[in-house]
């Protein structure tokens, strides 16, 4: 038997016109018809599959109660991007299309100049029927600074050997022992003056006078390049060569026979060239001469040493039957 509704309201059917549906025998109920006294129990029966119904109607998609915010950060901090939503259960994190992870919060450490970008989470609730994109939020990452320490640099003189230079470079935040395979940018020296740069950080003296001195340091993917570092200045001198002359022994016969080997040999710090002269007359551009002793070698011989800063000069004298002299 089929309940009428009571005056006004229409007859509901289904789609295919057939018996009609909980919802209208709920209008039954709330407008008092006759199936509120007559058949209860079926009554109740519609009502409790209607309430199933708008149960199983309930899905809707996430709600977010907390976007994702957009950060700015320093390279090697922590980063952690957050949702917050109700009715969701599952959630995906994507960084410029790509999937990252998942979770409500995505935690990067440490952060690197690679992790900037655009990201954005996808939420469902778990049967995949609804579902919601969350805004982007964009990480922006800083790059480190990097400072250099370059100290005074001590006067030279003119012989010295090569010299290098060092400088202390300051990172702010240190690489971590993650990264530690990431080559760090390496100080680069460069000279105005009588030097001639023979490797990154070393020189060769070439002249006396002043040398200018500066320290660069460039960036890389996670550091900024290093500022402006203050040029050092120093010297080079000439300093004062010494000169030692060894002559051998010196025959005491007059002359000596056979004639005997003597040896003249001239030393000076940073010296390049040599020429001796015996009696005022070239005689050899050796350092060191050897002179078949007779009366015809007695006579003043004399050293010039020359280097790019100047020359100095020594004489020694042989004299018939004693030892030579160096006045």
């Amino acid at each position: 038997m089929k309940i009428k509704p009571t005056s006004g309201v229409p007859a509901a059917r289904d789609a295919t016109g057939g018996r009609r549906s909980c919802f209208a025998d709920l209008s039954l109920i709330c407008l008092g018809g006759p199936s509120t006294r007559r058949q209860p129990t079926r009554v109740l029966r519609r009502l409790a599959a209607l309430i199933v119904l708008q149960s199983s109607l309930s899905f809707a998609a996430p709600t977010i109660i907390t976007q994702p915010a957009t950060q700015w950060v320093t390279v090697f901090d922590d980063a952690v991007l957050s949702v917050r939503a109700s009715g969701a259960t599952q959630y995906k994190w994507f960084k410029d299309g790509k999937e990252v992870g998942s979770g409500k919060d995505l935690t990067i450490s440490p952060v690197t100049t690679a992790h900037a970008g655009t990201y954005v989470v996808y939420l469902d609730d778990g049967s995949n029927t609804w579902s919601v994109w969350s805004q982007n939020a964009v990480l922006n990452v800083q790059k480190g600074s990097q400072a250099i320490e370059f100290g005074a640099i001590a006067n030279k003189t003119f012989g010295d050997p090569d010299f290098s230079l060092a400088a202390t470079v300051i990172r702010s935040p240190r690489q971590p022992d993650l990264y530690s395979t990431v080559a760090l940018p390496a100080v680069e020296f460069n000279a105005i003056g009588p030097v001639t740069k023979i490797s990154a950080n070393t020189f060769r003296i070439t002249g006396t006078g002043t040398v200018t001195v500066s320290a660069s340091l460039a960036g890389n993917a996670n550091y900024n390049p290093a500022g402006a570092v203050v040029d050092q200045m120093f010297s080079i001198d000439v300093g004062t060569p010494s000169i030692s002359l060894e002559t051998g022994i010196i025959p005491v016969e007059n002359p000596p026979n056979p004639p005997k080997r003597v040896v003249l040999t001239a030393s000076a710090d940073g010296a390049k060239s040599f020429l001796w002269k015996f009696n005022g007359v070239e005689y050899s551009t050796n350092q060191s001469v050897e002179v078949l002793y007779t009366d015809a070698q007695a006579g003043r011989y004399t050293c010039t040493m020359s280097n790019d800063a100047g020359a100095i000069e020594k004489s020694v004298e042989l004299k018939s039957g004693i030892s030579g002299t160096t006045p």
